[in-house]
C-alpha cells in the first residue's frame, strides 16, 4: 500500500513539474468571490489492517464430572462466610431444595452452600449458582448464567449490621465465629461500593476479580485491607454465558483472557474467602472434576427451543 502512495506522489510532482514550465500563454479564469465554492473534502486516511488469529486449543486436565458437580453445589471453595446458625436467623430457612442437597444445604437456598471452615465453625457463603444457575418458565437450570442478579444495589449497604449481628451473637471480634466470617466480611466491603451496575442482570464479575487480586499479595495471596494497585472507578459488565458454551471454547472469557489451564482460573471463584496460596494449592486438584462436569453439561431440550445454541 505504501508503495503505491509513492507511486502516485511522484505522478502527481511530474505533473507539477510539467504545468509549470509549460509555455502556455493561456491564463487561468479568476474565480468570483460571490460564488460559492464546494468546501474541499480531506482524503480519507487509510484504515490499519487488523489480522486477527484463531485462540489455538490448549490441553485441559479433566476428572470426575459426577465429583465435580457435587463441589460445585456443596463442596469448601468458599472458607469465609456468615456462622450458620445467624445466617438462618437472619434470612429464614429456605426448603424448595433445588439442588437436593441434604443436611444443613437443603435449608438454604441454592445459591448458597454451608462449609465448615478451617476452625471448625459451620458457615454460609454464596456459590458459583448465583451467577450460574437460572430459570427459564419456571424451569431451574443450572449451568444457565443468572440474567436476574441486581448489582444496581451496593452489596455493602448492611454488611455493618451482619457485622453487629455476628458480633453480638458470638460474644465479639474475638470469637471463632468472627473470625470465621471476618474474610468474607473484608471482600464484600471492598467490592460493594465498586461493582454497581446500572441495570439489573448485568455481571461485573470481571470488576470484581480485579478488586480481590488488588488486595491479594500476589505470591502468597494473603489479604491487605489497602489494595497494592489502585483499580479504576468504571464498570464494565458482562452477559454470564451458559456452561455448555466452554467446550466449543479455547479461552474462557469473551475477551480471549483465561487461556492454557481453564482449572487455574477456576481458582480465582475463591477469592473471595481465601486465607492465603495454601487453600488455593488445596483447591487445585479439585477443579478437573469440575471442569469434566462442565464439559459434560448440556442444553435441556426445553431450551433449546428458546434459544439457539
Amino acid at each position: 500500500m505504501k508503495k503505491h502512495y509513492n507511486i502516485l506522489a511522484l505522478v502527481g510532482l511530474l505533473f507539477l513539474g510539467y504545468a509549470c514550465s509549460s509555455d502556455s500563454n493561456e491564463y487561468e479564469s479568476v474565480l468570483n468571490p460571490d460564488e460559492e465554492t464546494a468546501t474541499p473534502q480531506p482524503e480519507p486516511e487509510p484504515t490499519d489492517i487488523i489480522e486477527v488469529n484463531a485462540i489455538p486449543a490448549s490441553p485441559q486436565r479433566l476428572g470426575d464430572a459426577t465429583k465435580g458437580y457435587e463441589f460445585l453445589i456443596t463442596g469448601n471453595y468458599m472458607s469465609s462466610g456468615v456462622p450458620y446458625d445467624a445466617f438462618v436467623q437472619g434470612t429464614g430457612e429456605d426448603n424448595t431444595n433445588l439442588l437436593e442437597r441434604t443436611g444443613d444445604n437443603a435449608n438454604i437456598a441454592y445459591e448458597y452452600t454451608a462449609v465448615t471452615a478451617a476452625n471448625g465453625v459451620r458457615i454460609v457463603s454464596p456459590n458459583c449458582m448465583s451467577c450460574h444457575a437460572n430459570f427459564i418458565n419456571d424451569e431451574f437450570i443450572v449451568g444457565l448464567g443468572n440474567h436476574a442478579a441486581d448489582f444496581t444495589i451496593n452489596r455493602a449497604d448492611n454488611i455493618g449490621l451482619v457485622s453487629a449481628g455476628v458480633s453480638l451473637l458470638y460474644g465479639g471480634q474475638e470469637s471463632d465465629e468472627w473470625k470465621a466470617y471476618d474474610q468474607f466480611r473484608k471482600s464484600i466491603e471492598a467490592i460493594g461500593p465498586k461493582t454497581l451496575t446500572e441495570t439489573r442482570g448485568a455481571n461485573p464479575a470481571d470488576k470484581i476479580t480485579r478488586i480481590l487480586a488488588a488486595h491479594r499479595d500476589k505470591n502468597t495471596l494473603e489479604w491487605t485491607d489497602s489494595p497494592y494497585v489502585n483499580v479504576s472507578e468504571e464498570v464494565i459488565p458482562t452477559d454470564v454465558p451458559a456452561w455448555w458454551l466452554l467446550k466449543k471454547k479455547n479461552a474462557l472469557f469473551y475477551h480471549g483472557i483465561g487461556r492454557k489451564d481453564f482449572c487455574k482460573s477456576f481458582i480465582g471463584s475463591a477469592l473471595l474467602t481465601l486465607d492465603d496460596q495454601t487453600k488455593a494449592e488445596e483447591l487445585d486438584p479439585k477443579m478437573p472434576d469440575v471442569l469434566a462436569y462442565i464439559y459434560d453439561i448440556k442444553a435441556l431440550p426445553t431450551l433449546l427451543k428458546l434459544m439457539p445454541i
